[in-house]
């Protein structure tokens, strides 16, 4: 189906791009592969200064509009207002689709009525070397149903996968354009939808994510993607108190000793432990923040490499976690450097 055929399509693809040159070939290229034809395409160019919007147009079953560069929450916005899909997937200039994934995620909600989102497994890869790094299941659990509580504990939905019934929308809004919340608009706007909807899952990955070294050594990101999150976590809790006030204590300590995590990759201890220090005044028994502690005083590698093991740890008993009503929603990590508070799992 083409853009200029007025029998709406089942599914619209939204892309916010900007200055996205180098990548966003790619990813056209495996979303005109998929298996499920039925779709759209909508580009919204961000005041891109390079050859996107060009490079978008070029693409048959796409719409390329342009705006100001406004940020990537206000365009997916434009992108979920343009769109005729009954369902809308989002995926990034620099993600990729393996050819199934709009297929099985339209059987899947066509069979779950009850499901608002379906989202998926993911591929990590390096930029550069374009080899895999691993698979998003492999470094925390994928939940279904009633995930709020999870959810607010920590996220992890790819963010190239989620695909939402249009009509949603009016009952969640859309990605909040608010410049604090600049990092993780995923996962805020994926909260809003599990804090009134059953969320399904595929178990197998249906995309991939490309992971840029920027993003896995700047400072400056942990530091912005903390007061970010602890944001979010803010405004959840006060959308759904009845639900999430016990929650909120936790989901803060998961956010620092997540923080203080990376920061030991990134070579930084004396972040890293300013954060342990915090989270130990809090919660004297965490034993997440204990090892964290401990590894701010090691050499530097040493400290790197356990910081990239210590995400399965947990920071309460299990007897602390059933008494709050919270289930498992972490496994332990594989080796690697990769966790999905340095990628796009927001």
């Amino acid at each position: 189906m083409t853009p200029a055929q007025s029998e709406s399509p089942a599914v619209s693809v939204v892309i916010a791009a900007f200055n996205a040159e180098r990548t966003i070939t790619e990813t056209l290229e495996s979303i005109a592969a998929q298996t499920f034809r039925d779709f759209e395409v909508i580009v919204v160019d961000d005041g891109s200064t390079d050859r996107t919007p060009k490079i978008a147009a070029g693409f048959s079953q796409t719409i390329c509009l342009r705006q100001p560069n406004r940020g990537q929450p206000a365009a997916r916005n434009r992108g979920i207002a343009a769109a005729r899909g009954g369902y809308v997937a989002f995926v990034d200039a620099d993600d990729l689709w393996k050819p199934e994934k709009l297929e099985k995620q339209v059987k899947f909600l066509a069979a779950h009525p009850e499901s608002g989102m379906v989202y998926s497994d993911a591929e990590v890869f390096d930029a550069a070397s374009g080899n895999t790094i691993c698979r998003v299941s492999q470094k925390c659990r994928l939940h279904e149903g009633d995930v709020l509580e999870r959810l607010l504990l920590k996220s992890f939905i790819p963010s190239p996968t989620p695909m939402v019934r249009r009509a949603l929308f009016s009952q969640t809004g859309v990605f909040d354009e608010a410049p604090e919340l600049a990092i993780g608009e995923d996962w805020n706007m994926w909260l809003k939808i599990a804090a009134c909807s059953s969320v399904g899952v595929v178990r197998e990955p249906l995309a991939k994510v490309r992971m840029h070294a920027a993003s896995m050594t700047s400072t400056a990101n942990v530091e912005t993607s903390l007061k970010a999150k602890r944001l979010i976590v803010e405004r959840a809790v006060q959308r759904n108190p009845e639900r999430l006030s016990t929650f909120k204590a936790r989901a803060l300590i998961e956010l620092e000793i997540s923080a203080g995590m990376r920061y030991l990759r990134l070579g930084k201890p004396s972040n890293a432990r300013a954060l342990f220090a915090a989270v130990l005044r809090e919660r004297p028994a965490s034993l997440s923040a204990q090892v964290g502690m401990a590894a701010t005083w090691m050499p530097a590698r040493l400290a790197a490499a356990l910081g990239g093991r210590l995400r399965g740890v947990r920071s309460a008993s299990p007897n602390q976690m059933q008494a709050e009503g919270q289930i498992s929603a972490q496994i332990p990590v594989q080796p690697g450097a990769w966790t999905p508070e340095s990628g796009k799992v927001q």
